[in-house]
């Protein structure tokens, strides 16, 4: 596709999903609710209107925030083509759009949003079309996915800062050969390797610092339970004369991570560490022998 035309047809693309407006969803009525107190068509009015309005900016730039499915119908084009300026598409979408309908799902009133250069810059931005997925990982994905899985670990990928070192990519790789796909937490999988690896900048040891990640998620869960523990003992009053500061973890998160990590290095290093071990140092309070038999399966699975 000759370089003026493939910008053109991605313009075109994401012009489309504005022809018939946006509707709001309920995250971003729930945004504009806690900031402004109310989530009306004559309120959104009222705000742009107001070139004093510090959270003007924060409000649009949510509004037009491209969400997952629009990033998929893009990334066939954006794999294929591997675009490396944004330009040409922002003067694009500044000669095709002028203006964005608001709509509000219980409302007739909708609000007209003049799309400006700011608005087209954001919006290019955020759907990082210039950060393509490396060529070999891109092969990995498509040949080891169900075809309806593919578009959306490519967008993960593209949204990623994952590292250019060849072995993170092979790392990538074999996962993505070497894990079931077929698994309801496959996604889950995905996306903590995502931010994971992006974390890694040159680190060789890719296991040790599996090993790392799952020994702090280990002891945080220790840290909770112990402080779960004292609080059943104490009121807040003392816990907070004693010193005893809430480790504030989500621990069916923190627990979650350790499952992901024990499955992600069998499959692909044939190892874990003594997570025996690192459980004998978890207390886990009263003993519950359904719930915590399954929570120890769940932490060594």
């Amino acid at each position: 596709m000759i370089t003026m035309d493939k910008e053109r047809e991605l313009a075109s693309r994401i012009s489309e999903f504005f022809v018939n407006g946006i509707v709001l969803n309920e995250f971003t009525l729930r945004f504009m609710e806690s900031t402004f107190g109310k989530a009306t068509a004559a309120h959104l009015e009222a705000v742009i209107q107001d070139e004093k309005n510090c959270e003007k900016d924060s409000l649009l730039e949510l509004i037009f925030f491209p969400d997952e499915m629009c990033q998929v119908q893009l990334e066939d084009l954006l794999t294929l083509e591997r675009f490396t300026d944004q330009e040409p598409v922002i003067q694009q979408l500044e000669e095709r759009m002028n203006a964005v309908e608001i709509c509000f799902p219980k409302e007739v009133k909708t609000v007209r949003v003049d799309f400006t250069r700011d608005l087209a810059e954001q919006l290019v931005s955020r759907l990082r079309i210039c950060n393509n997925p490396d060529q070999e990982l891109e092969r990995s994905v498509r040949e080891n996915l169900h075809p309806e899985q593919v578009g959306r670990v490519l967008v993960r990928i593209r949204n990623a800062d994952l590292p250019k070192s060849p072995h993170i990519i092979r790392f990538l790789c074999d996962f993505f050969s070497k894990m079931d796909s077929d698994r309801k937490d496959f996604f889950q999988h995905v996306d903590f390797l995502m931010t994971f690896t992006s974390a890694l900048n040159e680190t060789m040891d890719i296991f040790n610092a599996l090993m790392e990640r799952k020994k702090a998620c280990m002891q945080a869960i220790q840290k909770a339970a112990a402080y779960e523990k004292q609080l059943a003992r104490y009121n807040m009053e003392v816990m907070i004369l004693k010193g005893d500061r809430n480790p504030c973890i989500n621990i069916e998160e923190a627990e979650k991570t350790v499952e992901i990590i024990n499955r992600v290095s069998f499959s692909l290093f044939g190892q874990s560490d003594d997570s025996e071990t690192a459980l004998q140092k978890v207390d886990l309070g009263e003993c519950h022998p359904g719930e915590d038999l399954q929570k120890v399966i769940r932490l060594l699975s």
